[in-house]
């Protein structure tokens, strides 16, 4: 890829190892249970934990006020005291189950990242070469992504818990317009930058192979060298992804809206039963649909990104802003010789 037209080739790399290698959908399925790969999936995250922060705040205040939490409080212990086996019990299936989704999706991550790095290097893959990559890099990718989990929560919890207890003890706007511009302008660049590192880490520690600390360095080191390139893909991929969810809803509106039509038709001759079992079977093509367009894209977010760490790892891509800028004497050069003829 030239330096003017990296964006371009990478999404289309995407789309075309997202179609061509239908086996990767199934991984797809799990990746797409925590949002895909967006960058900016980061942001309203971010906005969403702002929001619920300030509810939590709110709500601890008033059931303070109120004597709710105090109640609740009792609540919770007394279950726990009376019920000891079943609570132990829900919460050991609880934990079990909490294990094996968070191995799969890691899993798929991983093989997502591998397979496309072998597409991409003309090597043959499969879903048992993408599953065993998977179950290989399984403990460092998790490392990398709790690592970076728990960093996003500490840097988060630092910055608003000053801010947090004057809120808490006051509720005052001047609180609380503080705590949303420390949000917005301190902690969500932070978020952004920290999510650029680790998925570039796990792309080093996957296809090269690197230790998990010396792929945090070799990431920051990358995403310093290419900081504006790497939010112009993020841009690129949210814009796709944007057309593709809306072709999901554009699709479960076509699935669905056939199936429901007939059965409120059949229901108004009073066909009940077979109108439920229609609008039942419109429902499960709907969610059909919604898990398989979703897998679909994710599969191409990962696609893209890795596509994209291997073209910036060569060293000759560069921003397109960048080349605009080099390129505005240029402009200004030939403005000025039209006008002087």
């Amino acid at each position: 890829m030239n330096e003017s037209s990296v964006l371009r080739p990478t999404l289309l790399r995407a789309m075309k190892i997202s179609w061509n290698y239908k086996f990767l959908w199934f991984f797809g399925i799990f990746t797409a249970l925590v949002g895909g790969s967006g960058e900016f999936q980061a942001i309203a995250r971010s906005f969403d934990g702002l929001s619920l922060y300030q509810r939590i705040l709110i709500a601890l205040k008033n059931g303070e006020a109120t004597g709710t939490l105090k109640n609740i409080w009792n609540l919770i212990l007394d279950i726990a005291t009376t019920q000891t086996f079943q609570v132990v019990f829900w919460a050991i299936v609880l934990l079990i189950l909490t294990i094996m989704v968070v191995m799969i999706i890691i899993v798929s991550q991983t093989a997502l990242v591998d397979s496309t790095a072998r597409v991409l290097e003309n090597e043959p893959i499969s879903l048992d070469t993408a599953w065993l990559a998977g179950m290989t890099h399984f403990w460092r990718m998790f490392a990398i992504t709790v690592i970076g989990k728990v960093i996003v929560v500490v840097m988060y919890l630092a910055l608003t818990i000053p801010l947090g207890i004057g809120f808490y003890s006051t509720q005052g706007a001047a609180w609380n317009i503080a705590l949303v511009l420390l949000s917005v302008f301190v902690f969500l660049p932070l978020a952004v930058i920290l999510n650029f590192v680790v998925r570039y880490a796990q792309s080093y520690t996957v296809i090269e192979h690197q230790p998990m600390s010396l792929s945090f360095l070799s990431a920051w080191k990358l995403f310093r060298q290419h900081w504006i390139a790497s939010l112009e893909m993020a841009v690129a991929i949210l814009l796709a992804s944007i057309i593709a969810y809306l072709l999901l809803v554009l699709g479960v509106a076509l699935v669905a809206i056939p199936f429901l039509g007939v059965s409120f038709i059949l229901s108004l001759f009073n066909f009940d039963a077979i109108a439920a079992i229609i609008a039942n079977a419109g429902i499960a093509a709907a969610i059909i649909w919604i898990a398989l367009a979703g897998s679909v894209t994710s599969v191409f977010q990962w696609s893209a990104w890795v596509t994209f760490f291997m073209e910036i790892q060569k060293g000759t891509v560069r921003s397109h802003l960048a080349q605009f800028v080099d390129r505005l004497p240029l402009l200004f050069q030939k403005k000025r010789s039209s006008v002087e003829s």
